[in-house]
């Protein structure tokens, strides 16, 4: 009988160091927008969280506060996130014509472009060549969807890598 109740003191202490770290965890993410997951209903919030404490976080989705239980909660990864953002949210499409050298291999930028912003996707629609140009250079034409992404950094990245922007 003592062994068995030495058990169940381990597993309410392994219990409660769980809920600690994710309550801490939680702590570093207020001001951030996240994704959780209510354990209980197995229903996705994307949102930004506003408050934790021990019992309830506070997350801010859309105008509306969604209050849910800390200990219900499970933390998606940054990935994850972004997968069910293009999956449920409405998605943006910007194309962007830029002036690069003939010999770039414009496979290789969508490679880069896809590592350095997961947050969106990138395609090629266009590789124009003409004697209009400037000699030595081709036309790329990228397709950008996106979510939520800031254009600037990747017009900034453009910018270094010396593509000019159409």
């Amino acid at each position: 009988m003592l062994e068995n109740s030495s058990y169940n003191i381990y597993r309410s202490d392994k219990a409660i160091e769980l809920l600690t770290l994710e309550y801490k965890k939680l702590l570093k993410f207020v001001g951030k927008e996240i994704a959780v997951r209510n354990l209980a209903t197995g229903k996705v919030h994307i949102g930004v969280l506003e408050d934790v404490s021990p019992d309830n976080i506070i997350l801010k989705v859309n105008k509306r506060r969604i209050s849910l239980k800390t200990e219900n909660v499970e933390i998606l990864d940054e990935n994850e996130k972004i997968k069910l953002k293009f999956k449920f949210f409405r998605k943006k499409f910007r194309d962007y014509s830029i002036l690069i050298d003939e010999n770039f291999d414009e496979k290789f930028l969508i490679e880069i472009l896809n590592k350095l912003f997961p947050e969106a996707t990138f395609k090629v629609i266009d590789i124009y060549k003409s004697e209009k140009l400037p000699k030595g250079k081709k036309s790329v034409t990228i397709r950008v969807e996106f979510v939520d992404f800031n254009v600037k950094n990747l017009e900034e990245f453009f910018k270094k890598i010396g593509a000019k922007i159409r």
